[in-house]
């Protein structure tokens, strides 16, 4: 019987498209326990002008909300992203600076969650973030799964931008 690493490794096998690498991503995420998967990146392109996304399951209205109100520019997920190759831990201290974005993301069944950014030598940024609209991750929890979620992050980074060259 496979273990779970070869399973994504295995459904990876076939993958010749970024919205085919983040279906395997979520499959990898839900059975983690997490019901919410995202990948926002920016890769630089030959014109100059960076390709810039992300692809996600969020509740579109969730999407459209974010969007409106331009969270991108406060999220502190985002922010620290940029700035940090560290984990980013989704809880109420994270995001005592945006609480209006807490408050509604949870709204839309965003409780807690997991993000880690990458960034690769030719500049390509990649952040994998994952959530759910249950109980919060506990020590314990994050202890036994941190190392899948950081395996993830770089399995979905450097197929993502493999597949968009």
């Amino acid at each position: 019987m496979k273990n779970w690493r070869e399973s994504v490794i295995f459904d990876f096998i076939d993958v010749e498209k970024t919205d085919h690498a983040f279906q395997v991503i979520l499959l990898a995420a839900n059975a983690l326990g997490f019901e919410f998967c995202t990948y926002g990146f920016s890769v630089p392109s030959k014109n100059g002008s960076p390709i810039i996304g992300a692809l996600t399951n969020y509740p579109d209205a969730w999407e459209r909300r974010y969007n409106e109100m331009g969270y991108l520019h406060s999220d502190p997920v985002v922010l620290h992203g940029y700035q940090s190759q560290t984990p980013f831990l989704w809880t109420n201290k994270a995001f005592s600076a945006t609480p209006q974005l807490w408050d509604e993301a949870k709204s839309f069944g965003l409780r807690t969650g997991w993000s880690l950014s990458r960034r690769d030598k030719y500049g390509a940024f990649g952040l994998l973030g994952i959530a759910r609209s249950t109980e919060i991750i506990t020590k314990k929890e994050l202890k036994e799964k941190e190392n899948k979620l950081y395996w993830l992050t770089e399995v979905m980074h450097s197929s993502f931008i493999n597949l968009l060259n």
